[in-house]
């Protein structure tokens, strides 16, 4: 990991590699040197195979990179630091990486900071019907949690349909169940926000609370539920949920949310 978070600040490293690889394949073959022809050949076959399958180097190392903070921040409940790495590897770039982006916008939407999430997310927007069915699926992900966390079903709607019809394009296997836990998430969400609380969305949310051990995933579901139970007028019932996540919620903008709603409990209910 420390050589990766070395070469994701330094990308100009990736660009040289390849050159110093043509370079060492053409002097190969003008000198008539027939190892160093293989030897560069063969790496330079890797590198274009890796890029076919998995995308280029450089993609792969900011992935892994983003993946551990992501992980990170959903153990703690504290995207900030996830959002200050997102801007430092920004500013060692160029041009602007959608993948940081997209992180960037996610991050920002959980601390409650919902314009600057759609400002990212804006930026990321006019490429969005050119891409693939593989990257737009990830775009698509994002733009719901975003407009979600800003109360704008109605700009999360085409995107979360979009979103239904890529996951139903995915070959079955474990990452197709993945990303269907997270479109279920995503459309109970939806439903919450647009239809409001009602004991069909209790059970669903009880159901998904019921053997989960993620802590993070605990403290959203335990929200979704708490906003069910006030909305049906049983503020007594929410308390208990509202509380783990006052709790529990680390730094995201569900803990202020649950904080204020417990405070806001008349003294029958709290």
């Amino acid at each position: 990991m420390p050589l990766i978070r070395w070469l994701n600040r330094h990308p100009i490293v990736f660009p040289l590699c390849l050159l110093a690889l043509l370079a060492g394949l053409l002097a190969s073959v003008l000198l008539d040197a027939r190892p160093g022809l293989l030897l560069c050949g063969g790496l330079l076959a890797l590198w274009a195979a890796l890029r076919f399958y998995y995308g280029s180097p450089q993609s792969l190392c900011l992935s892994q990179e983003l993946a551990e903070e992501n992980r990170r921040a959903r153990n703690t409940r504290d995207p900030e630091p996830l959002v200050t790495l997102c801007r430092e590897l920004g500013e060692a770039r160029r041009r602007p990486d959608p993948e940081l982006r997209q992180t960037l916008a996610a991050a920002l939407s959980l601390l409650g900071r919902t314009e600057e999430a759609e400002r990212e997310l804006a930026a990321l927007l006019p490429r969005y019907a050119r891409v693939s069915a593989r990257r737009k699926l990830p775009l698509a992900y994002t733009a719901v949690i975003v407009h979600c966390s800003a109360g704008n079903w109605a700009a999360a709607r085409p995107f979360l349909e979009d979103l239904e019809k890529c996951v139903a394009q995915l070959p079955r296997g474990r990452g197709w169940r993945t990303w269907q836990r997270g479109l279920a998430s995503l459309r109970l969400a939806f439903r919450l926000g647009t239809e409001g609380g009602s004991e069909e969305l209790l059970s669903a949310y009880r159901q998904q609370l019921t053997g989960c051990k993620d802590l993070y995933d605990q403290v959203t579901i335990h929200m979704n539920l708490a906003r069910c139970l006030l909305d049906l007028g049983r503020g007594d019932e929410a308390r208990p949920h509202l509380t783990f996540v006052a709790e529990n919620g680390g730094k995201l903008a569900i803990r202020a949310e649950a904080s204020a709603r417990l405070a806001a409990l008349s003294p029958a209910e709290n």
